[in-house]
């Protein structure tokens, strides 16, 4: 039995740098443990999709059972023509929680007057977001997409000159930056 790894779901009552603590009832955490400790005697291979989550995993996991395959891309992903590049255009793709640190990159957005930022996401916190451009008076230099099919995805990619992943704990591996290596859009990204 293989399990790919992709989050940091049997952590508790571990620690991972930016991921929120589970809850900490006694009842929790004891049936936590025997849940994970049954299911990780169970399984003949561990999947780490990058780097991060194969080393935060060999804390817990023996070396034997953890093996390293990169997060896979998508070949027809970003095969798009005739859409102009606005090099002064900033993307920003992924969900609306704290750790990805989209607050921040809004923040960073006024020191930045020659660019314009597109975000295309959803979540929880988009309305504290949006009061942030608009207090911050960017609401003429950032739009919210919300949602957008995967289909239409590699459109935003292609017309942006710069895509923005800058999130602040240890990522799995976000395929927002596959997709923007694919549609030749230039990735920043925090380490």
């Amino acid at each position: 039995t293989v399990a790919t790894l992709n989050s940091y779901q049997f952590f508790y009552p571990y620690s991972v740098p930016g991921v929120k603590d589970n809850p900490t009832s006694k009842t929790y955490r004891v049936l936590h443990d025997l849940i994970c400790r049954f299911i990780l005697r169970r399984m003949d291979k561990f999947v780490a999709l990058s780097t991060a989550v194969e080393e935060q995993y060999s804390r817990i996991l023996p070396e034997e059972k953890l093996e390293l395959v990169p997060n896979m891309y998508d070949p027809e992903f970003g095969n798009e023509e005739n859409i102009e590049t606005h090099e002064n255009e900033i993307i920003y793709v992924g969900g609306f929680v704290e750790k990805k640190g989209l607050q921040d990159l809004i923040e960073e957005m006024k020191e930045l007057p020659d660019y314009n930022l597109r975000i295309v996401g959803d979540g929880e916190r988009r309305e504290y977001l949006e009061e942030k451009v608009e207090s911050s008076n960017l609401d003429e230099r950032i739009t919210f997409e919300g949602y957008v099919d995967h289909d239409k995805l590699s459109e935003y990619y292609s017309r942006a000159g710069w895509f923005v992943h800058a999130s602040k704990w240890p990522e799995p591996l976000n395929r927002t930056l596959f997709e923007a290596m694919q549609t030749e859009t230039a990735a920043l990204c925090s380490n």
